[in-house]
């Protein structure tokens, strides 16, 4: 299984670059530096827990982020750093649509745990924001079906019927509906799916 975690932080990333705040782009750091700019996003710390099986490829992750403001000691308001958790919310729960991670495809995207800090210094008064999501993830892994022992995605695909193809990927292949189709096609002796061979009742 791979590892989604390292592009799933780089599209978070990506996803929460433009929110605006008081006519502001936030920024948005891996590491916050010394000079940062108020208020801003952090992408904070990340788990990630194989749920894979025998015919399934998936991870679990979970990803945090800080939304953080700061104020002179004894001022200051929560209304920035919950406006700017709202538009966070709502970009990452459309993750499913707008994420992009090659060989990948991200099932769920939920808020796990939300949690607001409020943090006194001498010479400052914090409000920090954080926020959990949680993704189950698969691994977008190819097919592997093959007719007469011979692997030929192109065929399959090209001229396969639609609902064939959706029985393979389920690993429930109804081989004597299969063979009428694969018959004109290649006329195979033999099908297999992911190195299982599988047998039909034809002669």
């Amino acid at each position: 299984m791979k590892d989604p975690g390292i592009a799933l932080q780089t599209e978070y990333k990506t996803l929460l670059s433009d929110i605006v705040y008081n006519n502001r782009l936030v920024p948005v750091y891996d590491v916050v530096p010394l000079n940062a700019t108020y208020p801003h996003i952090k992408i904070g710390e990340r788990t990630l827990l194989d749920r894979s099986n025998k015919t399934w490829y998936g991870t679990e992750v979970t990803q945090q982020i800080q939304v953080i403001d700061r104020f002179p000691a004894n001022y200051g308001s929560r209304t920035s750093v919950y406006t700017i958790v709202q538009q966070a919310k709502l970009r990452i729960r459309k993750i499913r649509e707008r994420l992009n991670i090659t060989g990948f495809n991200v099932i769920t995207a939920t808020v796990d745990n939300e949690n607001t800090i409020q943090e006194l210094t001498d010479t400052y008064f914090y409000f920090r924001n954080i926020l959990t999501f949680r993704h189950i993830i698969e691994e977008n892994l190819p097919s592997k079906l093959t007719f007469g022992g011979v692997h030929n995605s192109q065929v399959y695909r090209n001229q396969l019927d639609v609902s064939l193809i959706s029985a393979c990927n389920t690993g429930d292949v109804n081989i004597l509906n299969a063979y009428t189709t694969l018959n004109e096609i290649l006329q195979p002796q033999y099908i297999t799916y992911n190195g299982r061979r599988l047998t039909y009742g034809g002669s």
